[in-house]
């Protein structure tokens, strides 16, 4: 099994580590290298403290994780994770899918393109800095939360244990499992998520927590 990348300079030497293309010429990251070096310098000037977490390079300030950057097969990508609070005048900010709330990615196709949104990227980077020292942070309404897909809904009949347990996390740690679960297209990968993490849910964690 793939053990994802531990540090930042293992990212770009190797990739993520997520997949068997890690550490081969075929990896996602080395196509879009040029680009994570550029933005890995942007974020390296600043005050932000760098570390890989999820197997990819993230900025955080005084313990709180602001910034990441990410790769795909058809760009790359900043993506500030509370994003919803930035000012954006030229609207290049973009939500990674339709279910987020408050993250928000500037996308690259091109080394050029880049560059033509570095001035911006830059300031959307100041902006986050300064939310964060100002102590912004993302309240969740415990009432606006993603659907419960039918097969949770069956697994909590059976397990009422476990819906006691996922009740009792926060609107926030709740919001993350139901955005996992509901994301499988299949109903048979959607039951494999909520089995896959009850462990986690019983002992009060969420998605990211260890």
């Amino acid at each position: 099994m793939r053990q994802k990348a531990a540090t930042v300079d293992e990212f770009i030497e190797s990739g993520c580590g997520r997949c068997d293309k890690a550490g081969t010429p075929e990896c996602k990251v080395h196509n879009w290298l040029e680009i994570v070096l550029r933005l890995r310098q942007l974020l390296q000037q600043t005050e932000l403290d760098e570390a890989a977490k999820w197997g990819a390079p993230c900025y955080g300030f005084k313990g709180k994780n602001l910034i990441m950057i990410a790769v795909f097969k058809d760009y790359s990508a900043i993506s500030f994770l509370e994003g919803s609070f930035l000012d954006d005048p030229e609207g290049l900010l973009e939500k990674p899918g339709e279910n987020v709330r408050h993250g928000r990615v500037v996308k690259f196709n091109s080394i050029a393109e880049f560059e033509q949104r570095q001035a911006a990227v830059e300031d959307f980077i100041q902006q986050a800095i300064s939310n964060a020292k100002q102590g912004k942070q993302v309240i969740y309404d415990p009432n606006d939360l993603p659907d419960y897909c039918d097969e949770l809904v069956k697994t909590f009949e059976l397990d009422p244990d476990y819906q006691d347990a996922f009740l009792a996390l926060t609107p926030g740690r709740q919001r993350g499992y139901l955005l996992h679960f509901n994301q499988a297209k299949q109903a048979a990968t959607r039951s494999n998520r909520i089995a896959k993490v009850r462990d986690k849910v019983m002992a009060g964690k969420g998605m990211q927590d260890r």
